[in-house]
């Protein structure tokens, strides 16, 4: 584990995974991850990995992959990140450049050729810490009994609950979670939710149409509306639709 710290004091540093069951590349990519990073004022932790099945947990804010390992390759880990709910960065590392089409699958932030790691590495790591900063600004922090995990807050279609237990649901699942619902309001009502129910704050940018009784998403899904809230709700979705 490397720590990368700001001169004069710490940031919170973002947890970066490198894979690649090749320990001598492994080490060369640990020696200028460092270097780029320390000159990119870029603050996080390096966690290093010979395989796939060695990290200990999918919980990190970004992973630069090799696609050819042993066992579970890196494609198909990417693909066990993405089923999991994490929208963290992915940066492909390898020397397979004919598999960069089916690596695009998964939405890496980049592809680097092995080959040219010296060359590619800085922009990468420059777009990743870009992007990182980015989704900081907009992602939900929360605790489930598993684990803690990084919402985007783009991909929350709406929280459905009821007094201590909450669901954040996404487009492609469910997250339970301990708490109140007037923590997700005071969390997400600033960033474009609305309650429009007792049990439901949804994402008005995932609206598509509101009704007498109910709201409907862009997935189909239909909201209960409660009487009092379906006024206030269309002049919501209007603000959105012509801001």
């Amino acid at each position: 584990r490397y720590d990368i710290q700001k001169e004069g004091g710490t940031y919170m540093p973002y947890r970066i995974a490198l894979i690649d069951n090749e320990p001598a590349f492994l080490s060369r990519l640990v020696h200028l991850v460092q270097q780029i990073t320390k000159q990119q004022s870029f603050p996080c932790t390096v966690h290093c990995f010979t395989s796939s099945f060695a990290i200990d947990a999918l919980t990190y804010d970004a992973y630069l992959l090799d696609i050819e390992m042993e066992g579970m390759d890196g494609i198909q880990l990417a693909q066990e990140i993405r089923r999991k709910g994490s929208q963290s960065s992915i940066i492909f590392i390898s020397g397979i450049e004919e598999r960069v089409f089916e690596a695009l699958r998964v939405q890496p932030l980049r592809f680097i050729r092995k080959s040219h790691l010296k060359e590619e590495l800085p922009e990468a790591l420059s777009a990743l810490r870009n992007k990182l900063d980015e989704d900081n600004k907009n992602r939900l922090t929360v605790t489930t009994n598993r684990e803690t995990i990084h919402l985007p807050v783009s991909s929350i279609l709406y929280i459905e609950g009821e007094n201590k237990v909450q669901h954040i649901v996404t487009r492609d699942r469910r997250h339970i979670v301990y708490c109140t619902m007037s923590f997700f309001e005071s969390e997400l009502i600033p960033k474009g939710f609305f309650r429009i129910q007792r049990s439901y704050l949804v994402n008005m940018d995932a609206v598509i149409c509101i009704q007498k009784g109910e709201a409907i998403l862009r997935d189909g899904t239909h909201l209960p509306i409660s009487r009092e809230k379906y006024t206030a709700a269309r002049k919501k979705l209007e603000e959105m639709i012509f801001r």
